[in-house]
């Protein structure tokens, strides 16, 4: 009797073959040898098959131990090819299906209108006929404590996603934690995180920017410890409530407005290349060199000294926003 095949999703099987989690089947059957191979939940990771004859000797229809070999050989080849195919193939699927999201955002872009403030700017600049300094000299040399405000404001959301998206993961899985739950998990993070931005971006409409941002860096003060706590204890819920909790909801409450307030801050002649520096240097920094200060902070002082820098991080963001203006043009509730 057949059973239908339970095939493991692409991310698990390659993690599972990795990994060295695995049963390999064999079969000799009268007409085709099998070889399946399957994880540790039962799941089909692989299967390859050989054709094959019998042959009457002496009376009785048997196969040559030659033939044995040969179908054995050609059977493992077909499984490990569909393996090799899996293994290559299942975890491009999502980056090939990404493509599609460009196109979308380029067409979400070129039907978007530029804001009257910058067609008027356009209009003007056409009209000028002297030479301009360089856009970034401009910002460095006219624009300098907004940078700097702008960039160390930006850091506590990045540090949110250096320590518990690249940092956290790897800690997370030497652990205990298995792959494929952080995978999910991780994978749930960033639908709340997606949620949340638009509440938090929606909201700052109303109460402004810097107050959005100040409820999400005290939020990661106070998460930043036991979220830390969480990641290490090796279970899945553990890490379930730490990234949840952390890159969910707290990081999406400060990636709802950073991009309004960061382009606020800057007059508009220079607001595209003024939000482009604090934006990418804040990334550069925060996002780069987190996991590898959170990596040396473990080894040199433990969980407390990965938490202190995580909280100090997110405290001088807070200063930054404190010591900015409000920039958004707030709207009364409907």
């Amino acid at each position: 009797m057949s059973h239908p095949e339970t095939v493991a999703p692409a991310a698990e099987a390659r993690a599972a073959i990795l990994d060295g989690r695995t049963a390999l089947g064999i079969e000799l059957g009268s007409t085709r040898i099998k070889a399946c191979l399957i994880g540790t939940d039962g799941g089909v990771l692989a299967v390859g098959g050989h054709e094959w004859e019998n042959e009457l000797v002496d009376g009785l229809w048997t196969y040559s131990l030659d033939a044995v070999r040969d179908g054995l050989r050609a059977a493992y080849a077909e499984l490990a090819s569909d393996a090799e195919r899996r293994l290559v193939w299942g975890w491009r699927i999502p980056f090939l299906f990404s493509a599609l999201l460009i196109v979308v955002g380029l067409v979400i872009r070129l039907k978007v209108a530029e804001s009257p403030v910058f067609e008027r700017l356009e209009a003007e600049a056409a009209e000028r006929t002297q030479r301009r300094r360089i856009p970034l000299t401009r910002v460095l040399t006219g624009h300098p404590r907004v940078v700097i405000l702008t960039l160390v404001a930006s850091l506590g959301f990045y540090a949110c996603q250096g320590i518990l998206t690249s940092w956290g993961v790897s800690e997370a899985t030497t652990a205990g934690v298995a792959r494929e739950a952080v995978l999910n998990i991780q994978g749930l993070a960033a639908v709340v995180t997606i949620v949340v931005s638009f509440a938090a971006a929606r909201l700052s409409d109303r109460i402004g920017r810097r107050t959005v941002l100040t409820i999400g860096g005290v939020l990661g003060v106070l998460w930043a410890f036991p979220a830390l706590v969480l990641l290490h204890d090796g279970t899945a819920w553990g890490f379930a409530v730490a990234v949840v909790v952390g890159n969910g909801l707290i990081q999406g409450i400060l990636a709802g407005p950073i991009g309004a307030y960061i382009s606020e801050q800057f007059p508009p002649a220079v607001r595209y290349t003024g939000a482009s520096l604090a934006y990418q240097g804040a990334s550069t920094l925060g996002a780069g060199f987190t996991p590898m200060i959170a990596t040396a902070l473990m080894v040199a002082g433990g969980l407390g000294a990965v938490a202190g820098f995580w909280i100090a991080v997110l405290v001088l963001g807070l200063i930054a926003v404190r010591l900015s203006r409000e920039g958004a043009v707030l709207t009364p509730r409907a």
